[in-house]
């Protein structure tokens, strides 16, 4: 069963494949704490996500495009999060490193 993910790792690479995961149907949160380190997530096409993600030095990579972030937050939602039943809610606070989402 599903539980939200509450995540800390100082130093490291961390993939989440939710891939064959059956999300309920409403929010669905992921909290990321990562000092040094990429960090991919998995998610399958018909999830609708939400992101809020803190980086110091690195990147923010959603699909092909790869956004640069120094010391900064970025907000986005896909277009169908507030109808959508399956939800997740991308909460991340990085120093260094690359967070990427990839659509299964």
């Amino acid at each position: 069963s599903w539980s939200d993910i509450n995540y800390t790792k100082p130093i490291g690479n961390t993939v989440f494949d939710l891939g064959n995961t059956i999300l309920p149907k409403e929010q669905n949160i992921i909290l990321i704490r990562k000092g040094l380190g990429n960090t991919k997530i998995l998610v399958p096409e018909e999830v609708a996500i939400s992101w809020d993600v803190s980086i110091l030095s690195g990147e923010l990579n959603i699909g092909q495009e790869g956004i640069p972030l120094k010391n900064e937050t970025f907000k986005w939602k896909s277009e169908k999060y507030e109808k959508s039943a399956r939800k997740i809610k991308l909460v991340a606070n990085v120093l260094v490193g690359e967070v990427e989402v990839v659509f299964l």
